[in-house]
């Protein structure tokens, strides 16, 4: 028995010193090999156009490309670009070995997570620029920038810094400029920037800020650009601008604020420019919110937020203020006389709020105003006298509202150049144009409900007007009254209407009429007396089938469109179109015949989906053609076709044709 015990010990003991053998090998096969990979690491040197001369050693084993020196002996330049190198980390020494003043050194683009202290010390006198956008810097980088004094502007945009502390930057006594957008910065401490104080722009936009303690900015005397947007702010110490005397520009937009406290910036700024709040949570202005900044502000963008009521001082004493953005938020009532202090006001957009009613006080005070945005809102009624003090006022906005009549328009608006009414209700106008002799550019009375128009509306002989837009209403037949008073009108355009006649003359008396879209209509038959100096006519989509030869006898006519039509046959002879450029002759179904022999200057034919055409004749000397479409026509019609002769073509489109 004691025998069978020994003989299994020996063995266990046996079994066990193999084992560790084992081990052994296998941890020593582990050392070699790590010593082999060691030696897997290819380094090779490149000199870029400024002649440094960079190594970088790439190991194998690893997969990382590692910047192990620069060499800039044989070169003359400051600035050391080393951007797109793939670099995955950089040697501790790197710089050590430059010898000349290095300006400028940019290391962006690259995969680069982390930096060694002191990585920078020896360029301490030099160094002006860094930058490492576009990296993947990770945690904290405190004293890797130690005793860059010279250093003015500093680039960590685009990587994943988690937070800033006092010894990360305090350093640079120097710096003016420094982007830390795109990180992920959860916290600031209050001394962070307590050396910065020849800082002029601070960029924190895009990162995951909460709060900013009182003395975070503190110091920041000759700050003049902040960008805290698109962070999670919901509220803020007001202390926090207390050292901001020469902000000019503050960037807030897309937080989560959802108060702003009476003077909430409390401070004496004397330059503030530009204010942005859009893009947060706001529910209401409060009195006298902008108290501290009334002085210089000129710019207040207030856009998609929340707010649905602002209280009648909301922006009292804003007397320089010339852009007021107020658009997506959930304002149903304007307080008669709220923007009264805006004397100086150009812009003010009010788009997409849920205003109904415009009174004629709500305007009050705004003499400068030139550009009014109401679009996008519920109004059904505007006010008697709602825009007689807007003396200066070049475009007025109430696009897609219900209103149903226009009742007044002020004769006091002699600078305006745009009135825009399209996708609202009106069917009727209870004024004449006269009011608007002065309106010198666009009115646009588009998708509405109009289906006639009162000779009264336009009895004027003195109508500036240059743009009309009557599209998408509901118009059927076309008299000569209606336009007759346009005396410096452009462009007319009528398409999506229900058109079924024009009468004759209607437009022969417009001498600057250059352009005229009847598209979109039930129109059968053109009088040849309608048109005289149009450069563009669109009739496309329409159900003419004849056409009269003397009705295009149009001297100035570059742009033609007959698409989407019944037409039979088109002859163009006698250079009637002799400036004739673009031709849309496309999905005429019954269009037999083709002539256009007599025309040189055409750029542009479109003959798609003529299944019928019979005949085609084409100037074989149109050097000017640019753009030839003859999909899904009869194949046999290119016989007579010398496509070849047409040496500028550069667009051909011939599907279902069978041109060889």
């Amino acid at each position: 028995m004691i025998n069978k015990i020994d003989d299994q010990l020996i063995f266990i003991t046996l079994k066990f010193n193999i084992m560790k053998k084992i081990i052994l090998i296998f941890f020593l096969s582990v050392i070699s090999l790590f010593d082999r990979t060691k030696s897997q690491e290819v380094c090779s040197s490149n000199t870029n156009k400024e002649l440094f001369n960079i190594e970088v050693c790439f190991d194998k084993f690893k997969g990382t490309t590692t910047l192990k020196s620069i060499n800039d002996s044989f070169s003359s330049g400051h600035n050391l670009d080393i951007s797109n190198y793939n670099i995955d980390f950089i040697y501790e020494d790197a710089f050590k070995t430059l010898k000349k003043s290095i300006k400028q050194i940019k290391l962006n683009s690259n995969k680069i997570k982390s930096l060694y202290e002191n990585l920078f010390i020896d360029l301490s006198n030099s160094l002006i620029q860094l930058e490492f956008r576009e990296n993947k810097i990770t945690g904290s980088i405190n004293h890797v920038f130690t005793s860059l004094y010279s250093l003015k502007s500093l680039f960590l945009n685009s990587n994943q810094i988690d937070r800033v502390e006092f010894e990360t930057f305090k350093d640079l006594l120097n710096l003016e400029n420094l982007n830390l957008e795109e990180n992920e910065i959860k916290y600031l401490s209050k001394d962070c920037f307590l050396n910065l104080s020849k800082l002029k722009r601070l960029i924190l936009k895009s990162n995951q800020v909460m709060f900013i303690e009182e003395k975070t900015f503190y110091n920041l005397i000759q700050l003049n650009y902040l960008d805290l947007s698109l962070n999670k702010l919901i509220q803020f110490d007001h202390f926090i601008f207390k050292t901001f005397s020469l902000l000019t520009d503050l960037i807030l937009s897309n937080n989560q604020i959802e108060i702003l406290e009476i003077d909430f910036m409390k401070l004496n700024v004397s330059l503030i420019n530009s204010i942005q709040l859009s893009f947060n949570n706001l529910k209401t202005l409060k009195n006298n919110t902008f108290q501290s900044v009334l002085k210089s502000l000129e710019y207040l963008y207030l856009g998609d937020n929340k707010i649905e009521y602002l209280e009648l001082d909301s922006f009292k004493n804003l007397n320089y203020l010339k852009g007021l953005y107020l658009e997506n938020n959930l304002i149903k009532h304007l307080e008669s006389g709220v923007f009264r202090d805006l004397i100086k006001l150009t812009n003010l957009d009010l788009s997409n709020n849920h205003l109904v009613k415009i009174d004629n006080k709500t305007f009050v005070g705004l003499n400068f105003l030139s550009n009014l945005r109401v679009n996008f809102n519920r109004i059904i009624f505007i006010d008697q006298n709602t825009f007689e003090n807007l003396a200066r006022i070049e475009v007025i906005e109430f696009k897609f509202n219900n209103l149903v009549n226009l009742k007044y328009f002020s004769k006091n608006n002699r600078f305006l150049k745009t009135y825009a009414l399209s996708n609202n209700n009106l069917n009727s106008i209870s004024f004449t144009f006269e009011d608007l002799s002065n309106l010198n550019e666009n009115l646009d009375l588009s998708s509405n409900s109009f289906y006639n128009l009162e000779r009264n509306w336009f009895n004027h002989n003195k109508s500036n007007l240059r743009i009309l837009d009557l599209s998408s209403n509901k118009f059927e037949h076309l008299k000569k009254h209606y336009f007759e008073n346009f005396k410096h009108i452009k462009k007319i355009i009528l398409s999506n209407n229900k058109i079924l006649s024009i009468e004759e003359n209607t437009f022969l008396n417009l001498n600057t009429l250059t352009e005229l879209d009847l598209s979109e209509n039930s129109i059968f038959n053109i009088k040849n007396s309608l048109f005289k100096n149009l450069q563009v006519l669109n009739l496309g989509m329409n159900c003419i089938k004849f056409l009269d030869r003397r009705l295009f006898d149009l001297k100035s006519l570059a742009q033609l469109n007959l698409s989407f039509n019944m037409i039979d046959s088109f002859t163009i002879d006698n250079n009637r179109l002799p400036y004739l450029k673009i031709l849309d002759l496309s999905n005429n179904p019954f269009l037999i015949e083709i002539n256009i022999e007599n025309n040189t200057e055409l750029t542009k034919i479109n003959l798609n989906n003529n299944f019928n055409l019979k005949k085609l004749k084409l100037n074989h000397q149109l050097t000017k053609l640019k753009s030839f479409y003859v999909a899904n026509i009869n194949s046999y019609l290119f016989q007579t076709i010398f496509i070849k002769s047409f040496r500028n073509l550069n667009d051909l489109e011939f599907s279902n044709s069978n041109i060889t």
